[in-house]
């Protein structure tokens, strides 16, 4: 028998509806009764915990932008959070949700790169603030499709909310997708240099990109240039990301985009030599190369950075080389991608995807995060959880 309480018997029907609820959650097998959590985001009747292992974490990263996968197999555990679809029920919904950091009432910044309700699969980058490498970092995911759409915090490529997912040290970011339409694409940094391609579906979007959606160069006349100076010179630091996946490794060099105003102005482009190594022209001064190959055969996720003097190369997370540079002028100029300025030979054939251009030399360990995030081997997923009301909290499972 249950025996009531005070609060019981001050209000009895609410406290009999309370014991009937847990009574009746408690039956079925799919729902766990837990302690409720006081400090849940108000508004939100839905939520999974996500948590990234400090020992994935080798120092402490701030503004991280760290991708959020939904899907049936997310995560290091490959787990099934298609419930947040299930819920939501429509892509018209997907901005009714919030990622809030461990103390669940501070919210983080989302950029919705792509949504599918019908397939499923979300790619979301979120901001986060803080991530120890002394301890394990904390995030919730909140979802309910009755209440209004977040827009303050979560958004849409080129919304405000969505360009406060990156910080000012990014200079250019391009999940390579059309936008708005085929001859464009965005930058999704409060700078908009938005990209412009040689012409419509030149080149050409492909859904089997590493998160969404990827152009493919053609290695004839297909090529993006950046609206406007990204801000990056060349005698500061800088670092350059992307997913890529060549075509070709001969017998042509294949540039995958460089910055600058043709060979007398230190030019500094990435590109993939004829052999299959890849490095970093500068002419004004730097050539840096290094015996990795890029594969032909699958993606490959390359990093290069520079400290104002040395130049560090990363290939799939693994430190591949170094190379030494000299004086370099001070222009500052749009990006090519898929090509070099002012030439017009050696063009990218094969795809490129998520590329980010930073006025930062980025440390080791932002790199391996980036990484671990964008292979999705960086979260890991829990059950959902449910507030019931009267403070009772259901664990799905």
């Amino acid at each position: 028998m249950t025996r009531l309480n005070a609060c019981t018997a001050k209000h009895p029907a609410v406290s009999i509806a309370r014991i009937l609820l847990v009574a009746l959650f408690a039956a079925l097998p799919c729902l766990r009764i837990a302690t409720a959590d006081p400090d849940w985001l108000s508004g939100y009747n839905n939520r999974v915990i996500l948590s990234i292992d400090q020992g994935d974490i080798t120092s402490d990263l701030t503004n991280f932008p760290v991708l959020v996968y939904l899907s049936k197999a997310s995560g290091v555990s490959s787990s099934d959070v298609s419930f947040v679809f299930d819920h939501l029920a429509s892509d018209a919904n997907r901005k009714k949700i919030a990622v809030a950091v461990g103390d669940d009432q501070t919210e983080c910044y989302v950029e919705i790169e792509k949504w599918d309700d019908a397939n499923e699969e979300a790619w979301l980058w979120v901001k986060v603030p803080e991530i120890s490498s002394s301890g394990s970092t904390t995030l919730c995911l909140y979802f309910d499709r009755r209440r209004q759409a977040n827009t303050a915090h979560v958004g849409d490529p080129n919304s405000t909310a969505a360009e406060k997912v990156w910080d000012a040290s990014f200079r250019y970011v391009s999940h390579m997708q059309d936008d708005p339409d085929s001859s464009h694409t965005r930058d999704s940094t409060s700078y908009d240099h938005d990209g412009t391609k040689a012409g419509p579906g030149e080149p050409a979007l492909t859904t089997s990109g590493t998160t969404g959606a990827a152009q493919a160069f053609d290695g004839g006349n297909d090529e993006i240039n950046s609206s406007g100076s990204i801000g990056v010179i060349f005698n500061n630091a800088r670092s350059v990301s992307a997913w890529v996946k060549s075509d070709r490794n001969a017998p042509l060099e294949n540039y995958l985009m460089g910055w600058g105003s043709g060979f007398a102005n230190a030019l500094f482009a990435i590109l993939m030599y004829n052999d299959g190594r890849w490095g970093v022209d500068g002419f004004g001064g730097l050539n840096a190369w290094h015996s990795e190959h890029i594969p032909t055969t699958d993606w490959s996720h390359i990093f290069v950075t520079y400290d104002g003097s040395q130049v560090e190369f990363y290939l799939n997370n693994v430190r591949s080389g170094t190379g030494w540079a000299h004086s370099f002028s001070t222009i500052d100029s749009p990006v090519k991608i898929g090509n070099i300025i002012t030439w017009n030979g050696s063009r990218w054939d094969g795809v490129i995807d998520e590329l980010r251009i930073s006025n930062v030399a980025r440390s080791p360990a932002w790199i391996q995060a980036a990484y671990g995030s964008q292979v999705d081997d960086l979260l890991d997923y829990g059950t959902r959880q449910v507030l019931a009301g009267e403070g009772i909290l259901l664990r799905v499972e």
